[in-house]
């Protein structure tokens, strides 16, 4: 009965060890907000810079996946090199070996039971009373966390500790290192978490249920097993987060057969300079392996990264969206005619991912009309990636087509009317994706300091979106395109004025109140560049009456159209 009960105080320990993990990185995510990425970016431009970022800001949130996942979508979006990204990985690797060290001096040496008491209980009051400030919010979510962290911590040492007091450590005298390895490689690969693998084994060598050498494979084997469980999520992914991924993988692989190599070398090593707790030993011993395996790569990360980058390289043609109805063996004035429905196609494309991106209301979306299978395969940042694969097949052949001396002049023009139109849709798009980063970093955080304002704005961008499918379409009561600008431009002010009301009567943050208007100011601007993209290639305009032109005009007519 009694092994029953510590099975069962140690699965909740483990449960609320990882949840704990779970909010602390949310809340700490959602405090740092866009300032994080904006790190991330300006201290990643080489890879030792790569390397140290990363290792700090993983020592920070306590989590090498959430680094992981930001460093995937820097490098899908353009934003980060693959060279800067695998040296960010590195440095994860190394920051994630902070949790071994902080809960080896604190939770082993120290009672962290009322300390975990301490946080729950003012974490929890905070959140109470001053749930309605997101910054007092979400550093008592932190709070709770870390009591979470901790009281997992108490919960694995004691049930671990009772089963240590009746544990015949000589019955496993003939299990090493390396049959342990594999003990380390499959719980974390469970667990999906290396921290919490951790946590348990200094916890059983605490209880002395576990020997030193025995330790130092379970270590090993879960720094190899939280990468799997990272590169079996890429399998559907685009090829950019393959690559990435696959140097998080053979990173540790590599530094996994290092450390095995050379591990009775290693632990001879953490006694000759005198490390007697087995504790601080087994964390020494983490951070030391990881230290190796940097050292060895960061003299061929160069070399490293072109190896990665002539990985997956198929990914990207079978992400194309190829043309349908140009051949290369038509004739330059077939295909300008041919052309001009490619180009149309991905225009509707770009508008379609844009409200996806934004998160608009499915109905809305739907009634775009569009194939099925584009629908299916135009998600997220990999529908960006194909669009962006799509837009430059088109400039491909339409610049191929302009470089005939044969072609007439009528068609030449037409040639560059239709990259004009393909290149504003593409912007257009770009700009939406560029700003989903941000209505996504700080969604919690602007419905609650905006409130009815953020919906204002979700809708305001419905409806004009519903007026620019109007033109799409060629519906008898869609607007002329001036006209579309204009009630564009009023949308927007209307939505300026009434954020500027909402920050006059409440407490906003004002890093938020330049990310709020951007977001508003960023969307117009894409849905001007879609009516022009559709006007230039319809009727060939590529003049427009310039902004100070149209606000005169709005001043003049004050009456407009509002959701």
């Amino acid at each position: 009965m009694t092994s029953h009960l510590d099975f069962y105080m140690l699965l909740a320990g483990l449960g609320m060890f990882l949840y704990g993990m779970t909010v602390l990185e949310d809340s700490l995510k959602k405090l740092a907000g866009p300032k994080l990425k904006t790190f991330l970016k300006k201290n990643t431009s080489t890879p030792f810079k790569g390397i140290l970022t990363g290792a700090f800001i993983t020592t920070i949130l306590q989590s090498s996946s959430l680094v992981s996942l930001m460093i995937l979508a820097f490098v899908g979006a353009g934003l980060m090199s693959l060279q800067s990204a695998v040296g960010v990985i590195f440095g994860a690797n190394l920051g994630t070996t902070a949790t071994g060290w902080i809960f080896s001096f604190i939770g082993f040496k120290l009672s962290i039971k009322n300390v975990a008491f301490s946080m729950l209980g003012f974490g929890a009051l905070i959140h109470t009373f001053y749930s309605n400030k997101p910054r007092l919010k979400y550093f008592s979510l932190t709070l709770i966390g870390l009591a979470l962290l901790f009281s997992g911590l108490d919960f694995m040492k004691t049930s671990i500790s009772e089963l240590g007091n009746s544990f015949n450590i000589k019955s496993y005298a003939d299990y090493g290192p390396y049959q342990f390895f594999f003990v380390g490689l499959i719980l974390t690969a469970i667990i999906q978490s290396s921290s919490a693998t951790m946590v348990i084994t200094l916890s059983a060598l605490n209880a002395g249920v576990i020997s030193f050498e025995s330790a130092t494979g379970i270590v090993i084997g879960a720094d190899i097993g939280t990468t799997l469980t990272v590169f079996l999520g890429t399998i559907n992914a685009s090829g950019d987060k393959k690559r990435v991924a696959l140097s998080h993988f053979l990173f540790n692989f590599i530094t996994m057969i290092v450390a095995l190599i050379l591990l009775k070398p290693l632990i001879a090593f953490i006694g000759l300079i005198g490390i007697k707790d087995p504790l601080i030993g087994i964390v020494f011993f983490h951070s030391m392996f990881n230290m190796i395996g940097i050292t060895l790569f960061f003299p061929f990360i160069g070399k490293f990264s072109d190896f990665l980058s002539k990985r997956f390289v198929e990914d990207k043609e079978r992400t194309l969206y190829h043309l349908e109805h140009i051949s290369p063996a038509d004739s330059p004035e077939i295909n300008q005619v041919l052309a001009e429905k490619e180009v149309e196609a991905f225009i509707n494309r770009t508008v379609y991912l844009s409200c996806k991106l934004l998160g608009l209301h499915k109905e809305l979306i739907n009634s775009l009309e569009l194939e099925d299978q584009y629908k299916e395969g135009l998600l997220g940042l990999e529908g960006y990636e194909k669009l962006k694969d799509s837009q430059n097949e088109i400039l491909d052949f339409c610049m191929k087509s302009l470089s005939h001396n044969e072609v007439l002049p009528a068609v030449t023009s037409r040639y560059a009317i239709l990259i004009e139109s393909t290149r504003r849709a593409g912007t257009a798009l770009k700009n939406i994706k560029d700003v989903t980063y941000n209505i996504e970093d700080n969604r919690s955080l602007l419905v609650d300091q905006f409130e009815f304002v953020y919906q204002e704005v979700i809708k305001s961008f419905e409806y004009s979106f519903l007026e620019l499918f109007k033109i799409i379409h060629n519906e008898p009561n869609k607007k002329d395109p001036e006209e579309f600008e204009k009630f564009c431009l009023t949308q927007r002010e209307n939505l300026f004025n009434l954020s500027y009301r909402q920050v006059a009567t409440s407490h906003v943050e004002k890093v938020l109140i330049g990310t709020f208007l951007n977001i508003i100011r960023e969307v117009f601007g894409s849905l001007k560049q879609f009516n022009r993209s559709l006007q230039v290639m319809r009727k060939g305009k590529l003049s427009w009456p310039k902004v100070e032109e149209v606000e005169q005009a709005i001043s003049e007519n004050t009456e407009h159209d509002h959701p």
